[in-house]
């Protein structure tokens, strides 16, 4: 088999396992906790996921973490809310 093919064949099936993985986000509805689809679609993963990962940021770079009291610099619902961020006065 020569390298073109193999480059080709490569690319296929990377193509043809994303195209699977929507399609099961589509037939599968179940969702893990209420708002949070067990399989999501490439349109959850780039919208809520990769963001909700800045939640996960430590700091640096001149950047506060959101745990050491940093803003959110980025928009977005997060599943797992703060009290702080539901608006409750809570004692801590």
């Amino acid at each position: 088999m020569s390298n073109r093919v193999s480059r080709l064949t490569s690319v296929a099936v990377l193509f043809g396992l994303a195209i699977a993985w929507q399609i099961a986000s589509l037939l599968v509805r179940a969702e893990s906790v209420p708002g949070e689809p067990m399989v999501p679609g490439w349109q959850v993963l780039f919208t809520q996921t990769f963001l909700t990962l800045s939640d996960y940021w430590l700091g640096g770079f001149g950047v506060a973490g959101i745990a050491q009291g940093g803003a959110r610099t980025a928009r977005h619902r997060s599943a797992a809310r703060s009290p702080a961020d539901a608006g409750c006065s809570c004692a801590r």
